[in-house]
């Protein structure tokens, strides 16, 4: 898995995920932080106050439970991710799972 790691780099501001769309990618934060937002069905937008950090990751509920994306996560300064592609994480995920049995 770490030979499929993609480093992915964003400036302030910047939109990683949106909610409603196809997930693709899940993300580790290497550097930076990033703000969730949530939009209701009338589409007013609802700040979640927590923060995500260095070592915090995102992505993995539109992937783990094949939906859209639940959120949207939007760069606050500078950021550096580890990205990884859907099928690298859904291979490593079940790997896991059968390791547990």
């Amino acid at each position: 898995m770490i030979k499929d790691i993609i480093p992915y780099l964003k400036k302030p501001d910047d939109i990683i995920i949106e909610q409603d769309e196809e997930a693709f990618h899940f993300f580790f934060i290497a550097e930076g932080q990033c703000e969730v937002s949530l939009s209701d069905h009338k589409k007013a937008i609802t700040h979640i106050p927590k923060l995500l950090n260095q070592g915090d990751y995102f992505g993995e509920v539109a992937l783990i439970f094949d939906c859209k994306r639940t959120a949207t996560v939007k760069s606050t300064n500078y950021c550096t991710f580890a990205r990884i592609e859907k099928p690298v994480f859904l291979n490593t995920s079940n790997m896991f799972r059968q390791s547990l049995r």
